[in-house]
């Protein structure tokens, strides 16, 4: 048993140590900015995340605007990124 827990942490310490090096190099960082630009370049958007927008501004905005254009998150690429550090 006492050698299952010592092979426990060993895991949790190279996964630990995987994850330093992810965030060190700062390559997820780049796709999420690039994933979530819109929040930082819209206001409503701006306003949203700050917590300060009202439901009517949301509502009437999408009214307004056309649907987005459908486009990849990327889920795939990142969830393999992340399991080639860990």
């Amino acid at each position: 048993m006492f050698l299952a827990h010592i092979g426990g942490m060993d895991c949790i310490a190279r996964g630990l140590r995987g994850a330093a090096k992810l965030v060190q190099e700062g390559l997820m960082q780049k796709v999420l900015d690039a994933r979530y630009i819109s929040w930082e370049e819209h206001p409503l958007a701006k306003k949203v995340a700050a917590g300060k927008a009202r439901l009517e501004e949301v509502a009437e905005y999408a009214q307004q605007t056309k649907d987005p254009a459908m486009k990849s998150g990327k889920q795939e690429y990142l969830e393999q990124l992340l399991n080639r550090y860990i």
